[in-house]
């Protein structure tokens, strides 16, 4: 459990700067990163955690297209 705490922790640091957020993957993990995120500004940056098998590089970034095209925009 120890090493699941520490891997945890090394994604949220990794995740500072990030811009925007999207977590996907099955199982599990995704809920439990959702709920160690807890700062207010990598909250704000979370776009979404959805269920989602293993994925080729190529299908990750459809799945990822797909969402902002289906957002609604800023300026509307």
């Amino acid at each position: 459990m120890n090493h699941l705490n520490q891997f945890y922790d090394e994604v949220i640091r990794r995740l500072e700067h990030a811009n925007s957020i999207a977590v996907f993957g099955p199982g599990e993990a995704k809920g439990e990163l959702d709920k160690r995120i807890t700062s207010k500004a990598l909250r704000q940056r979370l776009i979404g955690i959805v269920a989602a098998d293993k994925m080729t590089n190529p299908q990750l970034i459809a799945k990822i297209r797909s969402h902002f095209q289906t957002q609604p925009s800023p300026t509307a």
